[in-house]
Formats: structure tokens, C-alpha cells, sequence
């Protein structure tokens, strides 16, 4: 059964879930199909829809997207995609299936359901219901599986360690490929071809790709 969520989440701030998936190794195997941004393992996202995502956060969070170039919102909405589809991975693999009780407490930890879509519009994904309801998906499966590590573990960090080492473990095993006319994946981030993330204007933390879900103390 997945394990519940401990009384320690609401005693200190925890940087949770998509924050630890999008450090993840992937390794790209070739280059995807024409009309194809990037695929893994089977599942592809399509040009048409990286651009229809592009647009509808750039439409949605101008504040953040005049801060940053399109390259960098499109390459972002790449990373989503491959960290989302290693979490899927986790939670089929690991038995990590979050029922929808359990999503709708973390949403609650979290402060409801609009302060959820602003942190991971923060991450670069655009208000949109089902992609806001897979990154809560995904942090709560990578949650889950910190809760599992902290079984074995009792130090936070050795915690977040090895919930990294998972997540590499899943995401090295994981057949990647990015369309070239969108960059190249390193390991990181998908650096798109024009190198314009080095040019990244002002703000750093602009537009983070980590879509980093936060619960606060409680």
C-alpha cells in the first residue's frame, strides 16, 4: 500500500516531488520522429502540442514569460513531459498509485488547488486542469517514495538522497530522445539549439522547470 503522508510534513518546509525529478539522468537513445518534440519509452509529445503548452503559459504567466525567451518555456515543457512519464514509472513499478482521496489531502497540504497550479506555473506548466492534476500527480508519487526511503533512513537529507538515487536509477533506464530542432537533453535540461538559456534575462528563477510543489508548515 502506499504509505500515508507523516505528521513531519507539516513541521518544516519540504521543496517536495518534481523538484528532485527534474535533476533526473535521462540518456537520449537517437532522435525522435518528425512531428515528435520528444519521446520516452513509447510516449511521445508532439510538436503541435509543446507549442499549443508554449502559448497557453505564455498567455497565462506573461509576467514570468517576458522574463525568459520561448526557447526557454518550450524546452521546460520538454522537461515536464520526461519527468512526469519517470514518475509514472515509480509509481506503476513501486506501487506508488496515489487514490484520489489522498491527492485531494495534498492539494489541501499544499493550500488548495490554486496556490497548487501557481507553484507549478512557477515550473512552467500553464493552468491547464489535467496538466496541473498530473504535476500534483507526479509530486505526491515522489513523496510517496521519500516516505518509503524515510522508513529505512531517519535523516531528511539521506531521504532526499536516496529518492534521487531512485529516480536516476529509473530515469538511466529510460529510452529518451528530443527532437534536435529543440535542443539537446544532457542529463539536466534540454538545452534548446540556439543556446539562448545562457542569454535567460534578469531572473534566474524566472521560470525554474522544477515545478517545485511546496507544503508548508502546518
Amino acid at each position: 500500500m502506499p504509505p500515508r503522508f507523516r505528521s513531519a510534513l507539516g513541521t518544516r518546509r519540504h521543496v517536495l516531488g518534481l523538484a528532485l525529478v527534474a535533476g533526473v539522468v535521462l540518456t537520449a537513445c537517437g532522435q525522435a520522429q518528425p512531428g515528435v518534440a520528444a519521446s520516452i519509452d513509447g510516449d511521445s509529445l508532439s510538436v503541435t502540442e509543446v507549442q499549443e503548452r508554449t502559448a497557453a503559459f505564455t498567455e497565462a504567466y506573461p509576467d514570468i514569460a517576458n522574463q525568459v525567451t520561448i526557447d526557454r518555456i518550450t524546452a521546460v515543457t520538454i522537461q515536464n513531459f520526461l519527468r512526469g512519464h519517470v514518475a509514472d514509472s515509480i509509481a506503476r513499478e513501486l506501487g506508488l498509485e496515489p487514490t484520489e482521496g489522498e491527492l485531494d489531502e495534498f492539494v489541501e497540504q499544499i493550500g488548495g488547488i490554486e496556490e497548487a497550479t501557481r507553484q507549478v506555473g512557477q515550473g512552467g506548466v500553464p493552468p491547464d486542469p489535467e496538466l496541473v492534476a498530473a504535476e500534483i500527480r507526479s509530486a505526491w508519487i515522489v513523496n510517496a517514495l521519500r516516505e518509503l526511503n524515510l522508513e529505512e533512513v531517519t535523516d531528511p537529507e539521506e531521504a532526499d538522497a536516496a529518492t534521487r538515487a531512485t529516480v536516476d536509477e529509473y530515469s538511466a533506464a529510460a529510452d529518451v530522445s528530443v527532437n534536435p530542432r529543440f535542443g539537446t537533453w544532457d542529463g539536466v535540461i534540454v538545452t534548446p539549439a540556439n543556446g539562448s538559456l545562457s542569454t535567460v534575462p534578469d531572473d534566474p528563477d524566472a521560470l525554474t522547470g522544477a515545478g517545485a510543489i511546496q507544503v508548508p508548515p502546518g
